[in-house]
Formats: structure tokens, C-alpha cells, sequence
């Protein structure tokens, strides 16, 4: 995967890929000890019926709000603000990973 997901840039749906690719662990590899913990499959996240799940709408709508469809963009906001996006990963993952999850 390049620095952007070709043809899709800052659109919702490249939105959408970029956070599937996020969640897999693809994008910080940091996170993919935390995939099988996920409490809805990243896969998930792509699908039409995906706006209903709260989870799916936070992740994307905190993507949205700073443009990131690229590592390059989120490695940017996480110089201006490391906790961008925690809080929206947390509501993926049980309780019991949120602090460690918080060390990373």
C-alpha cells in the first residue's frame, strides 16, 4: 500500500479503506497484536450497513474531520496531536485492551 490509497484520496470511501487497513494493523503495525481483540471484524467497516454500527461512523468521522487517507497525513496529525483517533480505535476494542492500548 502506497502513502494514499490510489483513486480515492479524501472521499468517504477512502476513508473507509484507509481505516479497514488501519484496523488490520496494516498501516501502524503497532496495533495488529490488538486485531483479534476487535470487537466487530475490520472488514466490517466497507460495508453499506456500516453507518448503523457506532464504531464504524466514529472511526470514519474522525478520519474525515482531518482528511486522512494516508500513514504519511496520520503520522502528521499524531505530531500535532498524539491521542487523535485513540478514543475512536477504544470503541473497537473490549475494555480491558483501552489501557494498553493507551501506551502505545
Amino acid at each position: 500500500m502506497g502513502t494514499t490509497i490510489d483513486g480515492y484520496r479524501a472521499s468517504v470511501d477512502g476513508v473507509k479503506w484507509f481505516a479497514y487497513f488501519f484496523l488490520e494493523g496494516q498501516v501502524y503495525p503497532k496495533l495488529k497484536r490488538f486485531v483479534p481483540s476487535l470487537l466487530t471484524t475490520p472488514g466490517s467497516i466497507t460495508k453499506s450497513w456500516a453507518r448503523l454500527i457506532p464504531r464504524t461512523q466514529a472511526i470514519v468521522q474522525t478520519l474525515q474531520s482531518q482528511g486522512v487517507v494516508s500513514k504519511y497525513k496520520l503520522l502528521e496529525i499524531w505530531g500535532l496531536d498524539e491521542k487523535f483517533l485513540l478514543s475512536a480505535y477504544k470503541k473497537w476494542l473490549p475494555e480491558s485492551a483501552h489501557a494498553e492500548v493507551a501506551q502505545i
